[in-house]
């Protein structure tokens, strides 16, 4: 049952992702040879294709059944809040375990405390004028706990 979503997820990141690659390379090439007035609609274009492979990166990785076990889950939080926070002045700090116990995570747990997590390191950016954060991500007996 679960090879179907696997399959669908690497053919959206395969096909959607290098369509996406296709444009945004085209878009970066065009912007090199444009006037500097047509610069702001292409750059405006370039990211907007960057935003989408990102997002279509992060569904094909909660879709992903290889990624279901915690240590997976904890790598990708860290990685995403350390790329999230690269074009701020917030220091990003990290307080996980170096070994995560062997615990697998539904596709729609990891969906939601992702998106949850997501949505708090995008406000703590936006609105709490911090310049450090610091995530958290333990196992507390059977109950995993994070905290941004």
């Amino acid at each position: 049952m679960q090879a179907e979503p696997d399959r669908i997820a690497r053919d959206i990141h395969d096909d959607l992702g290098s369509k996406l690659t296709q444009l945004l390379l085209a878009g970066e090439v065009a912007q090199i040879g444009s006037a500097p007035a047509a610069g702001a609609p292409l750059s405006q274009m370039c990211d907007s294709a960057r935003n989408v492979l990102a997002t279509i990166d992060e569904v094909v990785w909660i879709v992903n059944s290889q990624h279901d076990n915690l240590e997976d889950f904890a790598i990708y939080l860290c990685k995403y809040a350390q790329h999230f926070l690269e074009s701020t002045a917030i220091r990003c700090r990290f307080d996980v375990a170096a070994e995560m116990p062997a615990k697998t995570l539904s596709q729609l747990m990891r969906r939601n405390l992702f998106l949850a997590i997501k949505e708090a390191v995008n406000n703590a950016a936006k609105h709490s004028q911090a310049t450090e954060l610091t995530l958290c991500i333990e196992l507390v007996g059977s109950r995993l706990k994070v905290v941004v």
